[in-house]
């Protein structure tokens, strides 16, 4: 395709000029067949059919392409016109459309010596048929009896003379334009090159401390500790995985440009991926007076193979638009947002997110996952946001090989529904459900009471509903050591947990409550959350001192681990150690390449956990030295792999080919960690 080399007016100018010698033709095409000139009307019909075409290419973009028809086909009709209907021959014709021809095509900034050339060429044609009595011009330098011999040769060398020029200016603008086109690419090329390493630089900066927070995170919630610190530690955890997900979006915004966005397989708690949007959009939820529910099949398999932080980022996004849209201030009624996570197949789960909000209309839903577009122009200045989050979403589903649609009605409410593949673990890998604990229900919601009996009973939990404080008593005698009051929030409820605290002094007391922002109550164990009401945030808070300890053995390593951490942030360094001792192996830290090579040459080491930029060499680099140390001493080199904020593919490539055994994204999840430390 050829380029708009001039000005938009300009090629509206050509479009139009070469409608009018369509036209032109066309009258002629019809004179001439009336007259039944068959040679001279098949010729005709020919070039109008090409100024056809070149009115075609022109709305169709192809610019240069079209403007030469015009200027060939166009002068060939014309010269064609002439001779026949004056054996003279109309030169001057020729050259005054020649004039108009060169003025209609060529921009006057951008290609003005192809419009000085145009225009000087019909002069001279014009000033030589003066001299040698071309067309009806009376001949100066020569007699009549020669001028009238010379007519038609003259008239034909200015024809192809000028068709000559149109060829030749073809040719040149195609070559400029091959060169302009190439610089462009290596400019384009350099500012991709910038912003990569912008946002590579950016998210790495950002990701190094999310990173500790993280990682401080998961081990303050590990820790012994209240149940109010604990919901705190939770949804620290959660926040700070909401923030992770901004990080990623503002990456894959520019691995979108670029078609490099990418997701991986692991092992995925399910569970604790819904119940992190959860907890993260609880807060918000309650303060825009928006109802969160969530409907989750626990028949599925709890430990599929995914990539847990895509599977976030597609809930969070679809999660928190729901929230924005159904604000009661929006809507005109109380928001309600409803996430069910269902299987409907062996190997297909359904994600829907239906909410009660403003809806959207067809010509809205039209462009709903195109990047930096909204439903409306005027959501960004009232609800806010930049518009990709949708098509993050849709990119990220395809790539998973799922697929999402949305149903929605104008002033109704949307469903955006996700449909991705269920891929299960191993069954050696799904964790044991069965657990000690037995657990009373107590309520005055039966619809409730019904749910959470369905999710304790789905957990291994053995739980019993009571209706009456004398039923608690009873069931108390059998061996159920804890009793969940729902609706604690409510008086009526608080007076309940009294009764029961002065009967049953040794009976562990969990109460549920709608309101997010309380964490503690007096004579409660813990607190846990009804909306939405999470299965892990039921389980969790239902295990017994002997689940707890099985958990800690689970997360223990089967065999003894000495792990080198080669870091330069010292809390990100202390974090990756003390997470590392938590799973049972042993741990040395060094800042900088020389220290490491000097703690290398101490001791050999089962792993090394290699940061990306060190500041006195890359992880490549780094990499490379470690390898040589190793083979120039016959020595077994041991597993390194790459812990980086830098996760862009050029520099995991670079990574690898320099002799890395893996690559690995900060912040890297326990887990994760887990299966590096015994791979190695």
């Amino acid at each position: 395709m050829s380029p708009i080399l001039g000005s938009r007016r300009r090629l509206l100018m050509a479009r139009w000029f070469s409608v009018a010698i369509t036209l032109w033709l066309v009258l002629c095409v019809i004179f001439w067949a009336w007259l039944g000139v068959v040679g001279v009307t098949v010729l005709l019909a020919i070039c109008a059919s090409a100024m056809l075409a070149s009115f075609i290419l022109l709305s169709a973009g192809y610019d240069l392409t079209g403007r030469v028809m015009i200027g060939v086909f166009g002068n060939l009709a014309i010269t064609v016109t002439s001779f026949v209907t004056d054996p003279v021959g109309h030169l001057e014709i020729n050259n005054v459309l020649a004039v108009l021809y060169a003025a209609s095509v060529f921009s006057r900034r951008h290609e003005g010596q192809y419009l000085l050339l145009f225009t000087v060429w019909p002069i001279v044609s014009a000033a030589s048929s003066m001299m040698l009595g071309g067309g009806r011009f009376v001949p100066i330098l020569i007699d009549a009896e020669t001028a009238m011999t010379l007519s038609r040769p003259i008239t034909l060398i200015s024809v192809i003379v000028g068709s000559a020029l149109i060829l030749i200016a073809y040719i040149s603008l195609t070559e400029n334009f091959e060169r302009n086109l190439e610089k462009k690419a290596r400019r384009a090329k350099r500012a991709e090159k910038v912003k990569s390493n912008f946002i590579a630089n950016v998210t790495h900066e950002l990701r190094t401390p999310l990173s500790s927070v993280l990682g401080l995170a998961g081990l303050i919630k590990e820790a012994e500790q209240d149940p109010g610190q604990r919901y705190l530690a939770r949804n620290l955890v959660d926040v700070s995985g909401n923030l992770l997900s901004i990080v990623n979006d503002l990456l894959d915004g520019a691995k979108l440009d670029a078609g490099k966005l990418e997701v991986k397989r692991e092992v995925v708690d399910l569970t604790e991926v819904v119940g992190g949007v959860c907890n993260t959009m609880r807060i918000n939820a309650h303060a825009t007076k928006v109802s969160l529910h969530l409907d989750y099949d626990c028949n599925m398999p709890r430990l599929i193979s995914s990539d847990s932080v895509r599977l976030r980022q597609i809930l969070l996004n679809l999660v928190s638009n729901a929230v924005k849209f159904s604000r009661p201030e929006a809507t005109g009624r109380d928001g309600l947002v409803s996430i069910n996570i269902k299987q409907i197949s062996d190997d297909q789960m359904i994600f829907e997110v239906v909410d009660n909000g403003i809806g959207m209309t067809e010509t809205a839903l039209e462009k709903l996952f195109r990047p930096f577009q909204q439903a409306d122009e005027t959501i960004s200045s009232e609800f806010g946001g930049t518009g990709l989050g949708l098509n993050i979403v849709k990119t990220l589903v395809e790539e998973m090989g799922g697929s999402v649609s949305v149903e929605t009605e104008l002033g109704a409410g949307s469903t955006f529904r996700v449909a991705l593949p269920l891929i299960p673990v191993d069954a050696a890998v799904q964790e044991q459900k069965t657990t000690e604990a037995k657990c009373i229900v107590y309520h005055r919601n039966e619809q409730l009471a019904e749910i959470v009996w369905y999710y304790l009973g789905s957990g291994g939990i053995s739980a019993k509903i009571a209706k009456t404080v004398a039923d608690i008593e009873q069931l108390s005698q059998d061996g159920y050591d804890t009793v969940l009051v729902l609706d604690v929030h409510t008086d009526a409820m608080r007076d309940v947990v009294q009764d029961i605290r002065g009967r049953l002094p040794d009976l562990r007391i969990i109460g549920m409550t709608s309101d997010p922002e309380q964490i503690s109550m007096t004579g409660v164990y813990q607190l846990i959350h009804s909306s939405p009401l999470v299965p892990t945030e039921l389980w969790c808070s239902l295990i017994q001192s002997s689940d707890t300890e099985r958990k800690s053995s689970a997360q223990s390593l089967d065999k003894s681990v000495d792990v080198l951490v080669v870091e330069d942030d010292a809390l990100c360094r202390t974090v990756l150690v003390r997470q590392i001792e938590t799973l049972g192996g042993t741990a040395s830290e060094a800042e900088s390449v020389t220290k490491a090579m000097a703690k290398i040459a101490e001791r050999p080491f089962d792993l090394i956990l290699l940061d990306g930029n060190l500041p006195d060499g890359t992880g490549p680099e780094v990499a490379q030295k470690i390898r040589s140390f190793f083979n120039d001493h016959d020595m077994k080199t041991p597993k390194i792999v790459a812990v980086t904020g830098l996760s862009t593919d050029a520099f995991k490539e670079d990574c690898l080919n320099a002799g890395m055994d893996g690559f690995e994204t900060k912040p890297i999840h326990a887990r994760r960690l887990k299966e590096i430390l015994e791979s190695a």
